[in-house]
């Protein structure tokens, strides 16, 4: 079990939030900077530990938690 950054997340609609990050105590949901843009958090899979301590501060809940494709970096 793994997160994954959804389309409900603040940054899509370009309001900055980091919460979900400051809960992860495993350091897997890192930001990265986009010019003119708000930063976009992605879900580092090897790191994640499917703890799911980032899905309930999450104001928007768009953060599932499931199987996903440890190959892959989700956004």
């Amino acid at each position: 079990m793994r997160a994954a950054i959804g389309e409900r997340c603040l940054a899509a609609k370009q309001i900055e939030c980091r919460i979900c990050g400051d809960y992860c105590l495993a350091g897997a949901i890192r930001f990265v900077p986009r010019v003119g843009r708000v930063p976009l958090p992605v879900v580092d899979t090897t790191r994640c530990t499917g703890c799911a301590a980032c899905f309930a501060p999450c104001p928007r809940q768009a953060i599932p938690i499931g199987d996903i494709d440890e190959s892959d970096e989700r956004t």
